[in-house]
């Protein structure tokens, strides 16, 4: 028996298949807007640390939106789902766990020019378009981003306003803080009391950065009290504070941030917060307050650009206060931290100047006389740290230069030339008494080339001069000629300004010559003990394990 389906059972199946198809995509484009609000949710409960089930739930929005609008393109969720793939990818490129996040803004710009060709929504085109101008402000793409926020429509006010503050905060990151005043000079205040807030800080901000640092500290002021609390609160005090500090007002700032502290907040932001309070303090001359607050927003930031910084200049107040130990203490620890920071590289090259420092001036501490040398050293290492015009360095140069003996004066001279405010005729006058005490060293060289002056008769006898026609004669395996005139060029008191090639080009070629065992240990010991560190002397010293091994 055959069944006839009727006409009115055959339109019920249909809609009952139509309504299935829409349960179908609604629930996937539900699902995808459910795992973007969890993983929001999430960002707002751990600002500081992006969690690996945040990745998780965006991964599964970007490819819900993404199912929704390969599957049911002409769905009624079509518009939706392409503006949430936006979303979600411009949210993925700010708690990426690695990289920079700039291939998922790109696509988010992407994503939100296709909801803006697609869409006949209004509402959906003009979110979408300040999406699109916050992935490309995220791309550093200042002029991409302002052209975005302007085409922002007037039809919802709430959006529109929301458009032109990104617009003002976009002008003042391309360092156009008088576009963004006369932007906001066109501007209608904001109905909404968030945003009037944000409006009022903004413009703080931009008299901050064309140096009416007063009137931004009162417009950042009066954007906290219209804040009231929470994260947009954090931000105008954190900037009125740093106003006040432009301001030369340390004391203001730290008032503010104790305000500030008084209240929770995230260990980052706490962070952020004693690092600025550090800055306050050490500028209104309360140490002991400065390096507490220091220490505070390390150890509340060890991941960071704010515990790094506050590390750094932790270590420089230390320097300060001729705690050179400790100051190197935290320079360590800095280096040591994860990260790839400007204050790490900073604190590579200062806690390396630092113990160069403190090794010369036990040097000088250990030797039981004056050694001159080390002396010049010290206040060329000085002069490196804290510039031409440190005191003590130039002291200890006239020092050199009045009583040192022929070599180190001439150095002492040379260099005060070199650092001192002196007219030509005086600093050449200086150079040319160095000169006369330096003929048969390195420094007589850069003296005749820097005054014009023709090879003195010590000339040949330079060490440096000594040491190219060496390798040569290496080169050329005569060794023993070779190693004769450095032998005797090692006697010279210049010889300590040719560093440790000298040294070890001698061993070379007193090896190659075969001259006595002693010597060429006593070569090796040299570059130990003088040059730890250095390729040469890291060879020395392999060479010396070899010669221990030999004589076992």
């Amino acid at each position: 028996m055959r069944y006839r389906i009727s006409r009115s059972s055959a339109s019920l199946v249909a809609v009952a298949v139509v309504l299935l198809s829409s349960c179908a995509y609604y629930n996937t484009f539900y699902n995808a807007r459910k795992s973007f609000d969890e993983a929001m949710a999430l960002a707002v409960e751990n600002p500081d640390d992006p969690l690996s089930m945040e990745e998780q739930l965006l991964d599964e929005a970007i490819a819900g939106a993404a199912r929704v609008l390969a599957v049911y393109p002409g769905s009624r969720w079509a518009d939706d789902a392409q503006l949430l793939l936006g979303d979600a990818l411009l949210q993925s490129g700010r708690r990426t766990l690695t990289g920079s996040g700039t291939s998922d803004f790109s696509e988010a710009m992407m994503a939100y020019a296709s909801a803006i060709v697609m869409t006949d929504d209004i509402e959906i085109s003009d979110r979408a378009t300040i999406g699109m101008g916050q992935a490309a402000l995220e791309l550093g793409r200042y002029n991409d981003a302002a052209a975005s926020f302007e085409s922002v429509s007037e039809d919802d006010r709430k959006l529109y306003d929301r458009s032109r503050l990104y617009l003002m905060e976009t002008l003042l990151l391309d360092d156009r803080p008088y576009d963004a005043l006369v932007l906001a000079d066109t501007m209608r205040v904001p109905r909404d009391d968030s945003l009037e807030a944000e409006f009022t800080l903004l413009r703080g901000m931009a008299f901050m950065d064309l140096g009416m640092a007063d009137s931004g500290a009162v417009l950042a002021l009066q954007a906290g009290e219209d804040f009231g609390r929470g994260e947009g609160y954090y931000r105008a005090l954190t900037t009125a504070a740093d106003a006040y500090l432009m301001d030369d007002r340390p004391g203001m700032a730290v008032q503010v941030l104790d305000r500030l502290l008084g209240g929770y907040r995230s260990d980052l932001e706490t962070a952020a917060i004693a690092l600025l309070n550090g800055k306050a303090r050490e500028l209104s001359g309360d140490v002991a307050g400065a390096l507490l607050s220091y220490r505070s927003a390390a150890d509340l930031d060890r991941y960071r650009e704010y515990g790094a910084e506050a590390l750094y200049r932790r270590a420089l107040l230390l320097e300060e206060q001729e705690r050179v130990r400790d100051a190197i203490a935290d320079l360590e620890e800095l280096e040591g931290r994860g990260g790839d920071y400007l204050w790490m590289r900073l604190a590579a090259d200062r806690r390396n100047d630092l113990q160069l420092l403190l090794d010369y001036s036990e040097e000088v501490r250990d030797a039981g006389e004056d050694d001159w040398l080390y002396t010049i050293m010290i206040a060329e290492k000085r002069i490196d740290l804290y510039g031409p015009e440190d005191a003590d360095a130039l002291r200890s140069l006239r020092q050199v230069a009045g009583e040192g003996p022929g070599m180190e004066r001439a150095v002492a001279l040379a260099t005060l030339a070199e650092v001192l405010p002196l007219e030509a005729d005086s600093a050449a006058s200086m150079l040319m008494e160095a000169y006369a005490l330096s003929d048969s060293g390195d420094l007589a060289t850069g003296i005749e080339h820097r005054l014009g002056l023709p090879r003195g008769p010590g000339y040949p006898y330079r060490p440096s001069v000594v040491l190219e026609k060496a390798w040569e004669l290496i080169d050329g395996t005569e060794f023993r000629e070779a190693w004769e005139i450095l032998d005797s060029t090692l006697d010279s008191p210049w010889s300590r300004m040719a560093g440790p090639e000298l040294i070890w080009a001698a061993y070379l070629a007193g090896e190659g010559a075969r001259v006595e065992d002693g010597i060429l240990e006593g070569y090796l010991n040299t570059l130990v003990e003088d040059y730890p560190g250095t390729e040469y002397g890291i060879s020395a010293s392999r060479r010396l394990g070899g010669r221990e091994d030999d004589g076992e």
